[in-house]
């Protein structure tokens, strides 16, 4: 890649840097900590035996399956 050859090495996926687009650091940082916090405060309110609010139960379908086991 150095020299500017052409090898099974540079044409490597792990060397063509991220394919998808994500926001620039400080908005991702944003993003993970809203997530974080609604699947924090779902799962706060599940144990609770309440209804946890409709934003946090949307934010938290982004995280996927994290922490304990969600419920369908």
């Amino acid at each position: 890649m150095v020299l500017g050859e052409d090898s099974e090495y540079a044409s490597c996926a792990l060397t063509g840097g991220p394919r998808g687009h994500f926001p620039r650091e400080p908005m991702r940082w944003l993003g993970a900590m809203m997530v974080r916090d609604a699947v924090r405060r779902k799962e706060s309110a599940e144990d609770k035996e309440k209804k946890p609010f409709v934003i946090d139960k949307l934010l938290a379908k982004l995280a996927g399956p994290a922490g304990k086991a969600d419920k369908v």
